[in-house]
């Protein structure tokens, strides 16, 4: 009797150290059928893709304002414009003697290289600038109404050009460095400056007033067509260069050109509104058949599209322990062109009222969602996936989606391989079957 237990036992440790990975019931000839576990199963479950329209995204006080319009091959027309308040920091010395040389708005462009989507950086790019009359520092969507912030006073029409502004400022290490900031100039009617200069004590009425309180603010759209869509700087409390600037002379010291700037920083409420239109998009026909599927799915930001994706493969699983899940998309290169991909994109369900639903697996604030790396997303969703087979979620009014992060600030689109291409997307779990 002994010696055939420990014959048993040999032959299970055995079976265990050499077929760890294998997908067949370990030990199931010498255990009773009731009575036997599989250990580190992996298995993959096959994912569907496919391209929706997103919801309006919150697009309130964003680290970047977008304006302009691009029409890419793939995703369709983009059309970006924003609203945005000036700060008063100081009291324009002008006093009653003062003579306007000009007004003008001068946005920074983003510090780094990625500040223009579009073909050509050189096209022109003409704007209007229009006069806001509520309160812009309250919550605002991606697809706001201007007619809700504006009558429409014209405060100035014309061709934008770029400047060069040289100054300092802080990096991520802590150190000043010398910064060469490319700005889009925007000069307004000189009505608009002299009607500043003629009221100085109704617009400032002192030296730590706000000017936004009085002067609400400027809605800012586009009207060339497809001069790509810019990316604008916030962060600029500390450069005088940036935001509603006043240049003036005295008449005794006519050489001597003298500036009051209203700086454009993020302290100002200011929002982003996008437009679509999908008409010539590859995806087009997707949007109005939801059960077409591509071979290829389009996630976009600026409120543009997300990608909803389902796992029939899932509603086979039960009686088990999941180990680790993970959920694995993959980026088409081939189409990106020279347009970067999301560097961030988040997980999440959507439910019948279109509320956005966060998983227990993400309620921490250290989640960041999935980030790319080397033309991959990969989000670990263990937790998500045991939850799943326990019935958590099999009975709710959601579907899954991918979306982007960023979405109120960035330009960026991904182009996901689908499940009938050569790299499907998939979850790859490791688990442990109990029956």
């Amino acid at each position: 009797m002994k010696k055939t237990f420990f014959f048993l036992a040999v032959v299970l440790i055995f079976s265990i150290f050499y077929s760890c990975n294998e997908r067949y019931n370990i030990g199931s000839n010498i255990l009773p059928n009731n009575d036997f576990l599989n250990i580190n199963i992996i298995d993959t479950v096959e994912v569907f893709l496919t391209t929706e329209q997103s919801m309006p995204i919150i697009s309130t006080n964003p680290n970047y304002l977008l304006v302009g319009q691009h029409d890419d091959p793939l995703f369709g027309i983009t059309d970006a414009s924003f609203m945005t308040q000036f700060r008063q920091t100081s009291y324009p010395l002008w006093g009653d003697t003062a003579i306007l040389d000009s007004v003008c708005i001068i946005l920074p462009l983003a510090i780094d290289d990625d500040y223009y989507y579009g073909n050509n950086s050189n096209a022109e790019l003409n704007l209007s600038v229009y006069e806001v009359i509520d309160t812009i520092n309250k919550t605002a969507y991606s697809d706001q109404n201007p007619n809700d912030y504006t009558d429409y006073n014209l405060l100035g029409e014309t061709d934008v050009y770029k400047k060069h502004f040289w100054g300092k400022r802080v990096n991520d290490e802590g150190d000043t460095v010398d910064v060469d900031s490319l700005a889009l100039v925007i000069r307004l009617d000189d009505a608009f400056g002299q009607r500043l200069i003629d009221d100085t004590d109704g617009y400032f009425e002192n030296s730590v007033s706000y000017f936004h309180e009085i002067f609400k603010g400027v809605y800012i759209t586009n009207n060339s067509d497809d001069p790509g869509i810019y990316r604008i700087n916030t962060d600029n409390t500390s450069n005088q260069n940036f935001g509603l600037v006043i240049f003036y002379h005295f008449a005794h010291s006519q050489n001597i050109e003298r500036d009051f700037c209203l700086p454009l920083s993020t302290s100002c409420g200011r929002f982003n509104m996008f437009s679509h239109d999908y008409t010539n998009a590859v995806f087009y026909d997707q949007l109005q058949d939801s059960t077409i599927i591509d071979q290829n799915a389009y996630l976009q930001a600026m409120g543009g599209t997300m990608v909803k994706f389902s796992a029939p493969g899932l509603l086979n699983l039960d009686s088990m322990v999941i180990n680790k899940a993970e959920l694995i998309f993959k980026t088409n290169s081939s189409l990106a062109g020279d347009f970067s991909p999301l560097n961030e994109i988040w997980l999440a369900g959507v439910d019948t009222g279109q509320t956005i639903v966060r998983f227990q697996e993400f309620y921490a604030s250290t989640y960041q969602g999935a980030i790319i790396d080397n033309q991959e997303y990969k989000f670990d969703v263990t937790r998500i996936m045991q939850s799943y087979i326990d019935g958590l979620y099999q009975n709710s009014f959601f579907d899954f989606y991918l979306m982007d992060l960023s979405g109120a600030s960035a330009f960026n689109r991904s182009v996901i391989t689908n499940g009938n291409n050569n790299n499907p997307p998939k979850i790859v779990i490791t688990y442990t079957k109990i029956q």
